[in-house]
């Protein structure tokens, strides 16, 4: 079976860096930016396809800031990218994701085990991140959209954009020893289903209960799927009303403002 990588003369770190920011803008920053031009461009059909048709856009500001914030955080994770990689390096002697001929059964193993560790470490850390304190101190930043925009999926606070958008995604196939390539297939797997979910369109059954966890701000609704909040008893479940309107079965605690 022919390799997903040829050989090149491109150093592992930079291969890593350059190969993770390709993933971050091909199928973060890009549909992102189609997601949100299609609520201005055609506000008819986004009408009919929101899940909070109601609620106003954001504004120009807002959606500016919220980019710049994207950025940073983006930028403090090629940072942490660095440095974990060069003490790898110093340490083990060896890079943190194997470099190398892979396949596509390859990557798609890879894929395989990352997924549920991925799964229970943002799950454990979005949940620590809605105690009380933490939430106001930190969390609130990112449900600062409760009627979420693509690019707010990863708008956070410093902290919790290592919490829960870094480590689930690049510690996970640190851990299983995946090809770089499935690193990058990974994150731009990760890239897409968040901005899609965080979109306000409804673009399948996880889309709708992560905007009802921003509708409601509450204790529930923490993991990507719903297994764990099936397992853990954090599910969410809500009606809606005619015009689209999230009405939470669980209400916001108020010890969050």
């Amino acid at each position: 079976m022919p390799s997903l990588i040829p050989p090149t003369p491109i150093p592992p770190l930079a291969l890593e860096i350059s190969g993770t920011a390709a993933a971050l803008l091909v199928f973060f920053w890009l549909p992102s930016s189609i997601y949100i031009i299609t609520s201005y461009a055609f506000p008819s059909f986004s009408q009919r396809h929101k899940t909070q048709p109601s609620e106003p856009l954001p504004t120009r500001t807002e959606i500016i800031n919220c980019a710049l914030n994207v950025f940073r955080n983006q930028l403090l994770g090629f940072a942490i990218q660095i440095a974990v990689h060069t003490a790898t390096l110093n340490l083990l002697g060896v890079t943190p994701y194997r470099h190398g001929p892979t396949s596509i059964r390859g990557v798609a193993w890879d894929i395989g085990l990352c997924l549920p560790i991925c799964e229970v470490v943002f799950y454990s850390l979005h949940r620590f991140l809605h105690q009380p304190w933490l939430y106001r101190r930190i969390h609130k930043v990112h449900h600062t959209f409760t009627a979420p925009v693509a690019l707010a999926a990863q708008y956070s606070h410093p902290i919790e954009y290592v919490l829960t958008c870094y480590l689930p995604v690049m510690v996970s196939p640190i851990l299983v020893r995946a090809n770089v390539v499935s690193l990058w297939a990974f994150v731009a797997m990760v890239g897409f289903e968040s901005c899609s979910v965080h979109s306000g369109f409804r673009v399948g059954r996880l889309a709708e209960k992560h905007d009802l966890h921003h509708v409601a701000g509450s204790h529930g609704g923490y993991g990507t799927f719903e297994f764990l909040d099936w397992l853990c008893g954090t599910e969410l479940r809500s009606m809606r009303s005619e015009k689209g309107t999230a009405i939470p079965a669980v209400e916001r605690d108020e010890n969050e403002l």
